[in-house]
């Protein structure tokens, strides 16, 4: 959409970052969105998203000042993580944390970002900051986009399915790609590229992905986001990344308050049923994108797995036989025992059929 360049502003005696929008690219109508676009983006004043301070007219084109910002970007800082084994946890959730403030600030001022990703998004010492706003020229576009259509702004590794198809940019759009983003940090994968909807979901691509050091509700959350039905995706204000061991004794369990333990300690009974995993998350169906995200309570030594209601454990999933497996706690682990079902089991990224996992 533009040039940046570093520039010092001597009425406020401080480093600023100048975008230019080249005339190339621009079309009638962007500049009075752009005016309308920067004065509305002046009144988001949070500490994860870059202050814009004005908009002015120069011989190139509008002049868009922001706040400098030293640091990296988020998509330098993953890759400088990849090479040492990925983030931790509590690293990861501080970063998740703060961009989720910050899109969330940009919503509730009546924005929408239009073209997130990692690398808008810089990284200092101390925050994430979101920048770069692309939604101007997207929004003021899209109307007279013919369906099928390429979008003309933003990123398309980082759209929604129904942006991709034929739409413009939104509030649901950004989330889509607040998922994305968060996924890209999680496993230091960029999305598959393109200019149409993808072939494979995303949350079948990252369906071997989870990584122990995130709680249930924190990867539950991701997989809402990459829901292709925009209803579903949380807000941005309400996603929340949480360091499990304040709750709960073990970072991938369900918080304990959620499930009951059972009755208090007596004469003559045995210690409440306490494992280290109490939920069970789904991840991927092939039939039934609905239960997708679902957590499954694991309350009780020994459960049954199955489509059919009376199940302990009920999966409406077309490939899952009525009476599909026994799930069963055994000397400190999980076992699942397939029970002759039509489609088997699988697991350990193996594609082969098990009776035991």
């Amino acid at each position: 959409m533009g040039e940046v360049f570093l520039a010092f502003d001597r009425s406020i005696q401080q480093s600023v970052a100048l975008k230019v929008v080249r005339d190339e690219s621009r079309l009638p109508g962007d500049d009075e969105a752009l005016r309308q676009e920067a004065v509305l983006a002046r009144s988001v004043g949070h500490p994860n998203v870059c202050r814009v301070h004005d908009l002015a007219p120069s011989p190139w084109g509008p002049v868009l000042i922001m706040e400098h910002i030293a640091g990296q970007t988020l998509h330098t800082h993953i890759r400088r993580r990849k090479a040492h084994g990925g983030y931790k946890a509590d690293e990861f959730r501080k970063i998740a944390s703060e961009i989720c403030g910050g899109l969330a600030a940009v919503h509730a001022a009546g924005l929408v970002h239009g073209d997130l990703k990692p690398g808008n998004v810089m990284v200092t010492d101390q925050r994430a900051i979101i920048l770069d706003f692309g939604f101007a020229q997207e929004r003021a576009r899209a109307a007279g986009r013919r369906p099928g259509a390429p979008p003309d702004g933003g990123t398309p590794n980082y759209m929604s399915p129904e942006r991709l198809r034929s739409g413009g940019a939104s509030v649901q759009d950004d989330l889509y790609a607040l998922a994305l983003t968060l996924w890209e940090m999680w496993t230091c994968r960029v999305p598959e590229p393109g200019y149409k909807p993808r072939a494979k979901p995303m949350r079948q691509q990252i369906m071997f992905d989870v990584p122990a050091s995130l709680s249930i509700d924190e990867v539950k959350q991701i997989f809402m986001g990459l829901s292709p039905h925009p209803e579903m995706r949380p807000a941005a204000r309400h996603m929340r990344f949480f360091n499990p061991a304040l709750l709960t004794t073990s970072p991938v369990q369900a918080p304990r308050e959620r499930l009951n333990p059972g009755p208090p300690l007596g004469r003559g009974q045995t210690a409440s049923f306490h494992p280290d995993v109490q939920g069970l998350l789904v991840t991927y169906a092939t039939n039934n994108q609905d239960i997708v995200g679902e957590l499954l309570p694991l309350d009780k030594p020994e459960l049954s797995l199955g489509r059919q209601s009376s199940q302990d454990i009920s999966l409406p999933e077309a490939t899952v036989s009525g009476r599909h497996a026994l799930v069963r706690w055994q000397q400190g682990t999980w076992v699942l025992e397939d029970k002759g079902s039509t489609n088997g089991s699988y697991a350990d990224h193996d594609y082969e059929r098990k009776e035991r996992v």
